[in-house]
């Protein structure tokens, strides 16, 4: 439970491979450009040859419902923002959610596909309301925010807590680190170096009780969670909302 849902291939995943390939190649692509193709413009080629080496990495995978849901917020995402449109908003989300829905329905039943949909909702619930922080306080404080704002639903449909479960925050972090050295090591041909740790912490993760939450209060969630899209006030409800939520599911260890 405590790393189950971080080495799941998902967005998450994604966001990191595209974030590492962009440094990877960026260098490179500046230098043939200045002496080759002056005239063509960088952001547009080095998004190509990324999106290109992410869909065959999506389609090797079979394409999961996170991942495609990553991939095709990625794509609007870019267009959005190459037309000076702000790309961290919730209409960003929701033209994705919508286009993905018209070209697949079967999308609509896809417990994978709406918890990444809500995943990547609180992300930006927390950065449009918390903007005016700090990139280094936002980068920890975000992990927080998505932790609790996630896990209302998680009781609500899986009613799995253990006493480890908080430990997910630090581990989400130090994988933005682990994904990429994980890559590499598997490059080199020793990719199994920390597969002792991890199966450590998954079993470290098995020890949970069950904690029901009951639909009343994930509606209230719900309902908090869509007033906290144009009310900061309606945030600070949600976050302590989910607070309690947090306490009552320690409560219920003991």
């Amino acid at each position: 439970m405590t790393v189950s849902h971080i080495v799941a291939i998902s967005g998450f995943h994604l966001g990191i491979l595209s974030a590492l390939l962009y440094l990877l190649l960026s260098k490179p692509y500046k230098i043939l450009q200045n002496r080759y193709f002056v005239y063509r413009n960088s952001k547009v080629d080095l998004f190509l040859i990324i999106t290109t080496i992410l869909l065959f990495y999506m389609l090797f995978l079979d394409s999961p419902d996170s991942l495609l849901r990553s991939f095709a917020m990625l794509i609007v995402g870019f267009v959005l923002y190459d037309r000076g449109f702000k790309i961290i908003s919730m209409q960003t989300l929701f033209l994705t959610v919508i286009l993905l829905l018209v070209f697949s329905p079967r999308l609509l039943f896809s417990l994978g596909f709406w918890l990444s949909v809500f995943g990547v909702f609180y992300i930006f619930l927390f950065l449009i309301h918390f903007k005016h922080l700090s990139k280094i306080w936002q980068f920890f404080l975000v992990e927080f925010s998505t932790y609790l704002l996630m896990l209302p639903l998680a009781l609500a449909l899986f009613g799995a807590f253990g006493i480890y479960h908080p430990f997910s925050i630090i581990l989400s972090m130090l994988f933005i680190l682990f994904y990429p050295l994980s890559i590499f090591l598997h490059i080199i041909g020793l990719g199994n170096l920390f597969d002792g740790l991890l199966q450590s912490l998954i079993l470290l993760g098995e020890t949970k009780h069950v904690v029901p939450l009951s639909m009343p209060f994930l509606a209230l969630h719900i309902a908090f969670s869509f007033w906290a899209i144009f009310k900061k006030l309606g945030m600070w409800v949600l976050l302590a909302y989910s607070c309690g939520i947090f306490v009552y599911a320690l409560y219920m260890l003991y």
